[in-house]
């Protein structure tokens, strides 16, 4: 069965993109845009957007103008937005501008997704926009932690006959996101809501103000924010406080609006609308809806006007939050070999799979037009992280397998993103060590305009004899799979293998990595029971084995396999490697 999960782990690997994300978001099979997806991966700050202001909130076109600006201010500040909907019937986080368009012009047509929603609009492949709750849930499953919206819902008045409470106040008591908006809808009880949020233990904080905002107006009556912070780092303080905590609550960041309708004439308005519905018959989540549109028309567009104002003035300020929580970074660990400070779920489980291999920064560069030698070209640079031990160990834990990363990085900027990367997925660190006087792995590879590789230099020295600890070495020990990356030196490659090969119930996998990197486990590899090399990288192991005095060590079925695959059209070699492990294992190999 174990076999069977890492041959499908490494298909997917092999065949998707995937991107970092807290372990709840397999669950919701979201489709994330290649602009958050690449956000995600880099460590660039990511900013929530919901769609229900979109497609309820504003009448067409302004709901698209204002969408695109939302987002094109998000960018100017350093962050990049994910504007979340449904479409059908898929979760989307960051839409294109022609999503959003669609959205937009779909309007009121589109449900009005709760927390509750979410389901019957995906099961109905329906077009859903997300309400502030969903937009919490979904944001948290992907890794998001800040969130811009106008308002937030809040306890309706007259809740003594109506029980007519916003899920959004109880998403807040259960899912960590931080929401930047401009306080609680005028419309609402706003006493009555700041009780029930003290009463669900989340936090108020009044950006700049004590005064609790009040949507249109940047007061409440006398209302108080729990507490009053006065900058981005203060607010990101805070919610990496409560992380590290690990916390459930989410957190409301209420901005004044800095264009307020005048008091009286939106108090006015709102209680003629609020008699309206009343008379009309007007309940459930068609309230807020029809009370925007209604204080729309009696304030004769001044309220759309104040309520795009806040809405793009609480994008800066989420953006400026957002980036001020990328950069306070959990700090590396001190220049030991000692491993991450780690929370007891690092060590809750003994792990199925140990892998001993690289993580590494790739950086791939491509010119817009042909290369012109000796001189800069203008072109595109993207970063994501990898290594081959990396990628297997991420895709191993997204399908739940039991699974620890052995590697090292170095005392830099690297090392940080991709230790915050690991820990953003919830994963187990123990075994990745800061090296001091190292450089993280780095992979930079130019590629041609047509995409094929020009050129590429990989500095991977601080791989060759990887470090770890005693604890590491104890899960080596009794794990049932151990995976190595041709990223490892021979020498250590046999340092791995040695103590582990006498026990005939664990299974050994070498992934070549390269063709370079392919002989390195040749003197090991009568140790080994699978490998997993393409076609190039078999034919050089081939020819190692070959030329090498080790070759008549190697077991009789290991010399089958090689022939075997040897004379095997050109074809992926995981499929190979993926064929035995589902199928008929030779009987030398272990048996789970």
């Amino acid at each position: 069965m174990l076999r069977q999960r890492m041959a499908r782990a490494i298909h997917r690997w092999s065949s998707q993109s995937f991107v970092p994300a807290r372990t709840s978001a397999r669950a919701l099979h979201m489709k994330i845009s290649r602009e958050v997806q690449d956000a995600l991966r880099v460590g660039t700050p990511v900013v929530a957007l919901e769609s229900t202001i979109v497609s309820h909130g504003m009448p067409y076109p302004q709901n698209f103008t204002m969408a695109t600006e939302v987002e094109a201010l998000i960018r100017q500040h350093g962050a990049c937005p994910a504007t979340i909907a449904i479409l059908n019937g898929e979760i989307c986080v960051g839409l294109s501008e022609e999503q959003l368009h669609s959205l937009a012009s779909f309007g009121t047509q589109a449900t009005k997704c709760s927390t509750r929603d979410i389901a019957a609009v995906i099961a109905r492949r329906g077009t859903g926009a997300t309400t502030v709750s969903s937009t919490m849930r979904i944001a948290h499953a992907a890794g998001i932690t800040v969130f811009v919206t106008g308002g937030i819902g809040g306890v309706h008045r007259y809740v003594e006959d109506t029980m007519d409470i916003s899920t959004d106040l109880m998403e807040l008591s259960r899912t960590p996101v931080a929401v930047v908006c401009a306080g609680v809808k005028s419309i609402l009880d706003i006493p009555r809501t700041l009780e029930y949020l003290e009463t669900q233990a989340v936090p108020v904080v009044g950006y700049r103000t004590r005064d609790f905002p009040a949507f249109f107006s940047t007061t409440s009556g006398g209302c108080k924010a729990h507490m009053q912070l006065d900058s981005p780092e203060d607010v990101a303080l805070l919610i990496r406080t409560s992380q590290d905590l690990n916390l459930p609550n989410g957190f409301i960041v209420a901005v004044p609006n800095p264009a307020p309708v005048d008091e009286e004439m939106i108090d006015k308005a709102i209680r003629e609308g609020l008699a309206e519905c009343q008379a009309q018959g007007v309940g459930g989540n068609a309230i807020t809806p029809f009370l925007l549109q209604r204080v729309n028309e009696l304030t004769k567009g001044e309220s759309l006007t104040s309520n795009i104002a806040l809405v793009k003035n609480n994008a800066v300020v989420g953006a400026k939050i957002a980036r001020a929580l990328a950069d306070r970074a959990r700090p590396l660990i001190p220049p030991t070999t000692a491993s991450l400070p780690t929370s007891p779920r690092l060590h809750s489980t003994t792990p199925d799979v140990v892998i001993v291999g690289g993580a590494v920064l790739d950086v791939i560069s491509k010119p817009t037009t042909q290369f012109v030698r000796g001189t800069s070209n203008i072109g595109h640079t993207k970063q994501t992280w990898g290594g081959v031990g990396r990628n297997v160990a991420e895709c191993l834990h997204r399908l739940d397998v039991p699974v620890l990363l052995v590697s090292n990085v170095g005392h830099d900027s690297c090392g940080d993103g991709l230790l915050r990367q690991l820990d953003s997925l919830e994963m187990d660190l123990s075994g990745v060590i800061a090296v001091p006087n190292h450089a993280t792995a780095t992979y930079c590879a130019v590629l041609t305009p047509c995409g094929d590789l020009d050129v590429a230099i990989a500095d991977m020295t601080i791989l060759d004899n990887l470090e770890w600890g005693e604890s590491v070495s104890v899960k080596l020990a009794s794990a049932r799979i151990v995976v190595l990356d041709g990223n490892l030196s021979s020498d250590k490659i046999r340092q791995v293998t040695e103590p582990l090969a006498a026990n005939r119930r664990r299974l050994l996998w070498f992934e070549p990595t390269s063709v370079e990197k392919a002989v390195r486990a040749v003197e090991s590899m009568h140790r080994l029971h699978v490998i997993s090399p393409n076609a190039d990288e078999l034919r050089a192991i081939c020819n190692a084995l070959a030329e090498s005095t080790m070759a008549t060590k190697v077991a009789m079925d290991d010399q089958a396999l090689a022939a075997a695959a040897a004379k095997l059209p050109v074809r992926d070699g995981l499929q190979v490697v993926r064929d035995i492990a589902t199928g008929e294992l030779p009987p030398s190999l272990p048996r789970s």
